[in-house]
């Protein structure tokens, strides 16, 4: 695994039901701070090892691997990594008239921003997958018209993260 790699998928504004902005893997350095930080879309981490904190709206909450934590559009929110054990995770943000109910139906809310999720989850295996459907798709013929990657593999695999 490489420490850090971005992939990007833009396909406009909110057109569509989901649209996948851009996802991603960080190993952070034990100094790791992010924030004061603003979204325009939602970004959702999970946390594949290390340990850390989010704070959202003056609360703070405690970060270990299998966490996975919500950045909603228009919040101020911070988040860092614990010096002892760096956090490394994937990332996805989306945008699209539906992404308020896929988001619901993750299982997050204003009132629980950070799920913990089961030790057995496959996420980190899905995401790999993500980011290489992104990076194969890139080299692909298969694109729309715009020259973006195609959004139904792409959302494919967003949508099995949580299921």
């Amino acid at each position: 695994m490489v420490s850090m790699r971005v992939e990007y998928a833009m396909t406009g504004p909110l057109e569509c039901d989901a649209d996948l902005h851009y996802s991603g893997y960080e190993d952070t350095s034990p100094d790791f701070l992010c924030g004061p930080n603003v979204r325009d879309c939602y970004l959702i981490h999970y946390i594949h090892r290390g340990e850390g904190t989010y704070t959202l709206r003056g609360k703070t909450y405690p970060l270990a691997a299998g966490d996975a934590f919500l950045i909603s559009p228009r919040e101020v929110v911070y988040y860092a990594s614990r010096r002892e054990e760096p956090l490394s995770f994937y990332w996805f943000a989306y945008n699209g008239r539906k992404a308020p109910e896929f988001t619901r139906r993750m299982g997050f809310s204003e009132a629980q921003p950070v799920l913990r999720l089961h030790a057995d989850n496959r996420i980190s295996v899905q995401m790999d997958r993500l980011l290489q459907t992104l990076e194969d798709d890139k080299r692909a013929t298969m694109r729309n018209s715009a020259g973006q990657p195609g959004t139904f593999e792409v959302l494919s695999r967003l949508y099995a993260l949580f299921r």
